[in-house]
């Protein structure tokens, strides 16, 4: 895309409409860079320096508008492709080789990031593990059937940490068999 930051010499023309989340984009960049001027946000963004002072002028103002319908269809349209995505990878496993890659993709950045903060390093690994654990509880509460799994599951997991999926339904069907 051609550079819209008018220099002397060159023709100006009118620039394209920006959108709810360029606008939005823009002001929050002034906003988190106060040092960069109007002009350097612009390059950045590549519009021009009167859409950025528009933008931040209608931010202040609180007027910079919301998202068209168009807009917000399209986003709760890719949701709702994403969440048959992942329902199509539960149903047929690969999500487990999914997380299973993300956590090592995440224990690789750590490694090769030298100057990644402790704490963002504890976030990332806690999310994908986080992610793991709610997974492999869900998965035993369809194989065990009860409303109540959830609970079990997590219980069983303090008293015995390196219990496995296997394990636990073992437990349970024998629990189940001494009730009746």
């Amino acid at each position: 895309m051609k550079n819209l930051v008018h220099t002397p010499g060159q023709k100006q023309r009118k620039a394209p409409k920006l959108t709810y989340n360029k606008r939005l984009a823009l002001a929050e960049a002034h906003k988190k860079y106060p040092e960069m001027s109007v002009r350097e946000i612009a390059q950045k963004h590549n519009v021009t320096p009167a859409q950025v002072r528009y933008a931040i002028k209608q931010h202040k103002e609180g007027t910079l508008g919301k998202p068209s319908v168009k807009q917000k269809n399209k986003q709760a349209q890719a949701l709702e492709q994403k969440k048959s995505e992942l329902r199509r990878q539960v149903e047929d496993g690969s999500i487990r080789a999914s997380l299973s890659e993300m956590l090592i993709e995440v224990l690789a950045r750590i490694q090769i990031d030298v100057d990644m903060p402790v704490k963002e390093q504890v976030t990332l690994i806690d999310k994908v593990t986080r992610a793991q654990k709610v997974l492999l509880e869900t998965d035993i509460s369809h194989k065990i059937r009860n409303p109540h799994a959830k609970v079990i599951v997590r219980m069983m997991r303090m008293l015995e940490p390196s219990l496995t999926k296997r394990e636990i339904v073992e437990i349970w069907e024998q629990a189940k068999d001494m009730k009746d």
